[in-house]
């Protein structure tokens, strides 16, 4: 009988504790998700749903972050149609960092045609040092929501070689079928940098360069088409 009174004694104990939580802390409610303290040391402001202020982003009970920070950043795009490479094609296109801003390229398309069947390398590089010379035109960067500043990156394409900067490495490479017009050519290249939560290639500074090459291949009577998305923030 008392090992029974024993053993009721702290089932109740255990009860109380959970009912009160521990001191100077409110109990848990089941089935709602506590807001956690998320502001920033130096204002000492609490993150609550009445004092936003200094507040970082929220997190639940399972230390995540209740938003997509990366969708607040100004998304730009540059298309390119019926581009025609150089012979010996280095880099058919490159966009050049920017002085102000934090360049993030996350997203890279390439198709196109030639006059007879090519398979090719297309490769990603990663230069230190921007290329010059050569004939290249910038592109039409398209804000992809029209209260975005004006992009400050340039995306270039080039019918000509340019002089190409120090190559940093290449990051990426894809193998491309250019078939005839009157057929279907491959899939495209489709390049997408910093999915499931890695790092998109990021430009800082003017100097730093994204390009894309064709590794000296030549493509007869060849026309490309190329998309580039990037963030600036």
């Amino acid at each position: 009988m008392k090992r029974l009174l024993s053993i009721g004694a702290i089932g109740l104990s255990l009860a109380l504790l959970l009912s009160v939580g521990a001191i100077g802390q409110p109990a848990p409610q089941f089935g709602t998700t506590r807001i956690l303290d998320g502001s920033v040391a130096s204002t000492g402001a609490n993150c609550t749903e009445a004092v936003a202020s200094g507040c970082a982003a929220r997190v639940g009970v399972d230390k995540t972050l209740a938003v997509n920070t990366e969708g607040r950043r100004a998304t730009y795009r540059a298309t390119v149609l019926g581009l025609v490479p150089a012979a010996s094609a280095t880099d058919i296109g490159y966009i050049i960092g920017s002085a102000t801003k934090t360049i993030r390229i996350t997203h890279i398309v390439i198709s196109g045609t030639a006059g007879t069947h090519v398979n090719t390398p297309i490769v990603l590089l990663k230069r230190s040092t921007a290329d010059s010379g050569g004939t290249c035109a910038a592109a039409t960067s398209v804000p992809l929501i029209s209260t975005n500043a004006a992009a400050t990156a340039v995306f270039s394409t080039c019918t000509a070689n340019p002089t190409v900067g120090t190559v940093i490495g290449a990051i990426s490479a894809r193998s491309y079928f250019f078939g005839v017009a009157t057929e279907a050519s491959g899939p495209p290249a489709d390049f997408l940098i910093g999915q499931e939560g890695g790092q998109p290639v990021t430009l800082i500074g003017v100097a730093q360069t994204l390009a894309i090459g064709l590794n000296g291949v030549s493509i007869t009577s060849g026309v490309v088409n190329v998309t580039v998305e990037w963030t600036e923030s």
